[in-house]
């Protein structure tokens, strides 16, 4: 039930953000640093309440945080009449008939007939594929290789997941000066291939810690980054249809990436294994990264920041 939710959280900020007066680019911003954080305080929280307690105790009062989730969104999100009074939303998606599937057909029209969207797209879904591939897999294989239990798996993953809420926030207070879609390129590539590179070149461990470091860095500006384009791209009557068809595609393709990653890591030695999904990445950005349409990225990426 999370993707339903996430696509109707998502679809609402730029009407949100014109309400509040602020830059889309903050606003997506502060929007990427707080989910961040809230995964890893969750995360934590919920280790030192089921270490006191009981996990029945954790369910219980996670269900109640999603009970205060609910109430204050009702409480403080505007409705949509709000929003159209206010001025800030001028059309309303149509209410399905119940033809979800249809819905997301709608999407996905959208997303093959709009190039620059279809770049990005198609961009987000193969790269999310190939992470699933390194971080969950392979990363944990290659920890195995410096520590017998894999204990510096977590190592690897804190420091990637504290990079990124640190490159989060950076674009939060900076991303309307420096966003271009060469930035977008060079965040991309940084937060995807160095990693790779180094642990198929088996350099010692801490320069792999400090490229991570740089990864989660250039990581942590993508998705605000990602979010504030596709918002000036994607007309607002069809917004949430386009989103929920996207991450659909983004969620199915993960599975098919931990799989081909299984049996890299069993069938060839490990930096071989690396230097593939490299190889991949960097097939995925030489094919999606250029071309005429890409020219739209900066003057829609101006459109937006506009208050």
């Amino acid at each position: 039930m999370d993707a339903p939710g996430s696509g109707a959280r998502a679809s609402q900020i730029p009407d949100l953000t014109r309400l509040a007066g602020v830059p889309l680019t903050r606003s997506t911003g502060i929007r990427s640093t707080l989910g961040r954080l809230a995964t890893m305080l969750g995360s934590a929280a919920a280790g030192v309440v089921v270490s006191l307690t009981s996990p029945d105790v954790a369910l219980y009062i996670n269900a109640v945080c999603f009970l205060i989730s609910i109430a204050v969104t009702m409480l403080m999100v505007p409705s949509d009449a709000a929003l159209r009074q206010e001025g800030v939303r001028d059309t309303i998606a149509p209410v399905s008939d119940g033809m979800s599937l249809r819905d997301f057909f709608a999407g996905a029209a959208f997303i093959a007939h709009t190039p620059l969207v279809r770049a990005i797209v198609i961009m987000v879904v193969l790269t999310n594929l190939l992470d699933s591939a390194a971080m969950n897999v392979l990363w944990a294989l290659y920890a195995r290789t410096v520590s017998s239990d894999g204990a510096w798996y977590g190592v690897m993953t804190a420091i990637l997941a504290a990079g990124a809420l640190t490159g989060a926030a950076c674009y939060g207070a900076f991303g309307r000066r420096y966003s271009s879609r060469w930035v977008f390129l060079l965040m991309f590539v940084c937060a995807c291939l160095p990693p790779c590179c180094c642990m198929a070149a088996q350099i010692p461990f801490p320069l792999v810690l400090a490229v991570i470091a740089i990864a989660g860095l250039s990581a942590g500006s993508i998705n605000p980054m990602i979010d504030t384009i596709l918002y000036a791209l994607i007309p607002g009557d069809i917004r949430a249809r386009t989103l929920g068809a996207m991450t659909a595609a983004v969620t199915a393709g993960m599975p098919f990436g931990s799989v081909m990653a299984g049996y890299l890591g069993q069938s060839m030695p490990l930096p071989l294994a690396f230097a593939i999904i490299g190889g991949c990445y960097a097939g995925v950005f030489v094919l999606t990264g250029f071309g005429r349409h890409w020219r739209r990225f900066d003057e829609s990426f101006r459109h937006a920041t506009e208050v």
